[in-house]
C-alpha cells in the first residue's frame, strides 16, 4: 500500500478492500496523517467506532452517487473512472 496518497480519485483507481478506502478517504478529509502506515492508527478501520463507522458510510454514499464502484461480492470499492460531477 502506497501511503503517500495524492488524492482520493487516484488512491481509488484499482479495486480496494473497505479498509484500505476507508483509510485513503481519512487521508483525503485531512482526519490522519499518511507518513505511517494506517497514519498510527488502524484501530479506526478495523474496529467499532463513530469515526469508521462515519467513513464507511460515506463510502456507500459515494458508491450511491456513482462515483465509487462497490463490488458486492467482494465487498470492495473503486473510483468510477465514468463518474462526472451532475
Amino acid at each position: 500500500m502506497d501511503y503517500q496518497v495524492k488524492s482520493f480519485r487516484t488512491a481509488l483507481a484499482d479495486w480496494q478492500d473497505p479498509d484500505i478506502a476507508m483509510f485513503y478517504l481519512a487521508v483525503a478529509l485531512g482526519l490522519i496523517d499518511d507518513s505511517e502506515p494506517w497514519g498510527g492508527r488502524k484501530d479506526l478501520f478495523w474496529t467499532n467506532n463513530p469515526v469508521g463507522n462515519l467513513l464507511h458510510a460515506q463510502l456507500r454514499q459515494f458508491a450511491d452517487l456513482g462515483a465509487l464502484d462497490f463490488d458486492e461480492a467482494e465487498g470492495r470499492f473503486r473510483w468510477n473512472p465514468n463518474y462526472e460531477l451532475p
